[in-house]
């Protein structure tokens, strides 16, 4: 039985800490969130977060006003001060990491939307990443064939050996000339099996070395691929290198476009264009992430328009795809997705989803 006093002291501190409690019912605090999309609790409201809600003290939502966001635009402004249109749009223009690798994507709205391709948050899904597993499935169904003909090598140098002894139980039978011919043939005999032997231990060994690197990049396809299908959060990267994580809000279902948004910042944002008022010649320029340049601009000109796409001689690299296709104005027209030529690197043309179809995709998706 405890002592009285000691009931008594805490009864007092329990009093304490329900009129503590009470006493602090009204004050507020800030749920925010990280960049990395942890959620965080504080009395103090954030320099900057990705998303913030004001909870009273009872975790209720106040209706409070959260801290303003961070206003990308005006740094990036300040710290690049763009002098053309062009010049300006780049600032709307991020590269994306993905689980498998990176593309390009750009502002599409001061509220943070950013348009990329779909096949660059999702490449699983893709014609390109499903001729690549094939790929895979075909070298595997090679090495097992390969395997295959190792075994049976190895079982005729078996039975070659097997011969080898038997013409030597032979050879010790005979006498004079008759021996020193058996010795001869056995001579030649086995310098074939040691030449083929010697042939086999070096295919098996650089079976095993093949076989090791395929093992080890189909386990890092496997475990990339899986990443890739479950990722919901990409890294962004700014013209000045700054390193943000969006969240995928959705996929088109009908074309090659994907949005992600950057919670709680004020963004660069380019402006839409029409691809109406495009003409054959007229100059345009591809902005994107182009095999590792990021922040990297070509010019060509518009070749025409085809079924929703604006065609260019621009050129469209890989690393390319998701970033804007631009007017001398600044005004986007199209979204890069795809390069019709004989291989990646060669020249060809480039094809950019048409603006319309962009503004008509982007509704949707963020709507939904």
């Amino acid at each position: 039985m405890k002592r009285p006093a000691t009931i008594f002291g805490r009864s007092v501190w329990l009093a304490i800490c329900c009129c503590f409690l009470s006493a602090g019912v009204h004050a507020e605090i800030y749920k925010y969130q990280d960049e990395q999309g942890g959620w965080h609790f504080s009395d103090r409201p954030p320099a900057s977060s990705a998303k913030t809600e004001v909870l009273d003290g009872a975790g209720k939502k106040t209706g409070g006003s959260a801290p303003a966001s961070r206003d990308l635009e005006a740094e990036l402004n300040k710290k690049y001060q763009p002098r053309s249109p062009i010049d300006e749009a780049t600032l709307a223009v991020v590269a994306i990491e993905t689980p498998l690798g990176s593309g390009s994507g750009f502002f599409f709205s001061e509220d943070g939307y950013i348009l990329t391709n779909k096949h660059v948050v999702k490449p699983a899904e893709t014609n390109q990443w499903q001729e690549l597993q094939g790929a895979v499935s075909e070298k595997d169904q090679e090495l097992k064939e390969y395997k295959k003909a190792l075994a049976r090598r190895s079982e005729d140098l078996a039975k070659m050996r097997q011969a080898l002894v038997g013409y030597q139980t032979e050879i010790d039978r005979k006498a004079g000339s008759g021996r020193r011919a058996a010795e001869a043939e056995y001579r030649i005999l086995n310098e074939r099996y040691q030449k083929y032997n010697g042939e086999y231990l070096e295919l098996k060994k650089n079976f095993a070395s093949h076989e090791r690197e395929f093992s080890s990049a189909r386990s890092e396809f496997e475990l990339q691929s899986g990443a890739a299908v479950l990722a919901r959060n990409f890294k962004v990267i700014l013209k000045d290198n700054t390193r943000l994580s969006a969240r995928l809000v959705a996929v088109s279902q009908q074309h090659d476009l994907a949005l992600l948004k950057l919670d709680g910042y004020k963004t660069p944002s380019v402006k839409p264009g029409s691809t109406g008022l495009l003409s054959q010649g007229m100059t345009v320029f591809a902005v994107g992430s182009p095999m590792g340049m990021k922040d990297s601009v070509t010019s060509g000109v518009v070749s025409g328009l085809r079924d929703g796409y604006v065609v260019t001689d621009a050129q469209i690299l890989p690393g390319n795809s998701g970033g804007p296709l631009l007017t001398s104005e600044g005004q986007v027209v199209g979204v890069n997705t795809a390069k019709m030529a004989s291989s990646a690197t060669a020249e060809g043309f480039g094809m950019a989803i048409s603006i319309e179809i962009v503004q008509q995709e982007f509704r949707k998706m963020r709507d939904n």
